[in-house]
């Protein structure tokens, strides 16, 4: 993405503007609801808060509630197509709470970092229960498999010492 590489290059206005209007091609292109949008959204933000490092406060303030009004944009639409506990959301969440974080609103800010950590330990648990029990699952097929090659090994040998 080019708008993305501005960024790396502090070319922060050209990125904004391309990161504009790549949002309102995939609007038009793709509907309000599409998770192109949503980066699109994101990526905003996030120059946004690049750009307002660099300003007075009072700009400072505009451009970090301009990039949290994006956050929310791109938020919405991951909660409606993923749902609330996926790890896009929860990244949204603390993104968020950067944003607060630099408008000194460590409130509003701790608030989303906690949402953010619940919804990551939950996914987390989730997956580390399902890894368990996949394992359980193949440590018993093996089982299983490995039960039935010893019948079919001993079948035999049981045969010819009885035959003998």
């Amino acid at each position: 993405n080019i708008a993305i590489i501005l960024k790396q290059k502090d070319k922060l206005e050209e990125s904004k503007n391309l990161l504009q209007e790549s949002i309102d091609v995939a609007r038009k292109s793709m509907g309000e609801n599409h998770s192109l949008v949503a980066v699109g959204y994101r990526n905003l933000a996030l120059v946004l808060e690049e750009q307002a490092s660099s300003l007075d406060s009072q700009r400072k303030q505009e451009k970090l509630s301009k990039a949290l009004e994006f956050y929310r944009k791109s938020l919405g639409i991951y909660r409606s197509s993923v749902g609330e506990k996926h790890l896009l959301v929860a990244d949204i969440y603390n993104d968020m709470a950067y944003s607060y974080k630099l408008q000194g609103d460590r409130g509003k800010a701790k608030g989303l970092l906690l949402k953010s950590l619940n919804i990551k330990k939950k996914l987390f648990a989730e997956r580390v229960i399902e890894a368990s029990l996949r394992k359980k699952i193949a440590n018993q097929r093996r089982g299983s498999f490995a039960n039935q090659r010893r019948e079919s090994h001993i079948g035999p040998l049981t045969k010819r010492v009885a035959t003998a």
